[in-house]
């Protein structure tokens, strides 16, 4: 088999893409030639628009975004249930504090 690299794009604060590196991981470990892939992290800010130097939690950020109660718990309820599948219990997301990550991404590069 030909070396392969894999290149996964990520907000440092963005639940989904934290449990889909899990998932990679687990594929990794029970794929026979799992060693021989790379793995390339890369920064994808998702929202730039965001202010620098303000945070809200999670709730708050998808309520400013006009995201109704009801849409919030049911996205909420679907990654923290699919996270708890995969072993991460607790899998919090509601409380996070998120905001602007240019910095945190400028921090990991």
């Amino acid at each position: 088999m030909k070396p392969v690299t894999v290149e996964i794009w990520t907000d440092i604060t963005c639940p989904w893409c934290g449990l889909g590196n899990h998932q990679l991981n687990l594929a990794l470990d029970r794929f026979k030639h799992g060693k021989q892939v790379g793995v390339v992290h890369r920064s994808f800010q998702l929202d730039p628009s965001t202010p620098v130097g303000e945070t809200w939690t999670t709730r708050e950020f998808l309520q400013r975004k006009g995201l109704p109660e009801s849409q919030i718990e049911g996205m909420v309820g679907r990654i923290e249930t699919m996270a708890e599948a995969q072993g991460l219990s607790p899998y919090v997301v509601l409380d996070n504090r998120v905001g602007n990550t240019s910095r945190a991404h400028e921090l990991a590069a």
